[in-house]
Order: C-alpha cells, then sequence, then structure tokens
C-alpha cells in the first residue's frame, strides 16, 4: 500500500482494500476514489480535507471501475503480482509518473487493475516540499511514458 504524505483516506480505506483483494484473486492493483484533489489548483487544507472525507456521500452506480491505472497518491498492489518487479529508480528528480511507469510493467505480466469507490481519500495537492516547478518540469520532459 502507498499513500502519498498529503493523502487523506476514508477511515475504511485499507478494509476496502483488503476485501477487495480477498473477493478477487486475478486483482493485482487497485486505487481508491479521490473524493477531491488538491493536486489541481492551490492544495486543500487538511482540515477541509477532513470535513470532505468525513461527509456522507451518495454510494457511486457501481463501485468498480476496470481497467484503472493507479494512482501514487493512494494505491496498493498484491505482493504475489509483483514478484521481482521493481520501481524504476531511473526515473530522476521527482519520479515523475513512477505510478503509471509501475503499474504499465505489472499490466505486462497479466492481472487486474482497478479503482474501488468504497476506498475514498482527498488528495490535498501539499504544493510546499516539492521541487521547483523548473525541475518538475525537467522530470516531466525526462520521464517520458
Amino acid at each position: 500500500m502507498f499513500f502519498d504524505d498529503d493523502f487523506v483516506a476514508d477511515k475504511d480505506w485499507l478494509a476496502m482494500a483488503l476485501r477487495a483483494f480477498r473477493d478477487d484473486p486475478k486483482l493485482a492493483a487497485m486505487t481508491g476514489w479521490v473524493l477531491a484533489d488538491g493536486i489541481k489548483g492551490p492544495g486543500i487544507p487538511f482540515d477541509e480535507a477532513c470535513r470532505i472525507v468525513d461527509a456522507p456521500i451518495e454510494a457511486p452506480a457501481r463501485s468498480w471501475t476496470v481497467p484503472y491505472s493507479p494512482y501514487g497518491c493512494n494505491m496498493a498492489y498484491r505482493v504475489s503480482a509483483i514478484g521481482d518487479l521493481r520501481f524504476d529508480e531511473r526515473l530522476v528528480l521527482y519520479g515523475w509518473l513512477e505510478d503509471r511507469d509501475f503499474a504499465a510493467a505489472l499490466s505486462r505480466k497479466g492481472g487486474t487493475m482497478a479503482q474501488c469507490k468504497d476506498a475514498r481519500g482527498i488528495h490535498m495537492g501539499s504544493k510546499g516540499g516539492r521541487v521547483s516547478g523548473v525541475r518538475l518540469g525537467y522530470s516531466q520532459i525526462a520521464n517520458p511514458l
């Protein structure tokens, strides 16, 4: 299981992930439902993220989306599906798209990848502690996938 340090998971996220892997032996990777993603804007303060994740929501029409590539802020993998596969340490600086790169390598080995909307959370998209925009831009160009 991988969470970014600025991801606020619903209290049931882990239980939903465990259930997903238990119920589908072909499930190699899963990601949860990001209810709000601060990376696409100014960011979401922690208190606001907690309020959103704790608020009641209407259940989605379907709880699974297949296929669905794991999103690095909240993803889990079946260890036996990974085998000897490793994250590519050659991805420079920010490791831009390491989640997509790893998922693509795993998909070549087979198995299902899905989004489980029962595992919810908020990606605050914290702006502090990140590399500069110039360095991020470089990693986006140097790590094309």
